[in-house]
């Protein structure tokens, strides 16, 4: 469970992080979002991935993947 408690950890600092940098840079052009986004993302998209595809706590469902194949179709 540490691991999992570890991968938290930094999902949420990785988005206070994003959080925080906006509040403080209120004038920000859409491209400079868009690389704090793109940080953010490489930070938190491993590991979300890995939850997604069944390695982590709770794994994945079929279910989930039906929904993504959905809404990519729209």
């Amino acid at each position: 469970m540490k691991r999992y408690e570890d991968e938290k950890e930094t999902v949420d600092d990785a988005i206070k992080d994003g959080q925080d940098w906006l509040s403080s840079n209120p004038e920000a052009d859409a491209e400079e979002i868009k690389e704090k986004q793109k940080e953010i993302e490489g930070i938190c998209s491993p590991i979300i991935q890995k939850y997604y595809q069944g390695g982590g706590a709770g794994g994945g469902s079929d279910e989930e993947d039906d929904d993504d194949e959905a809404h990519d179709e729209l």
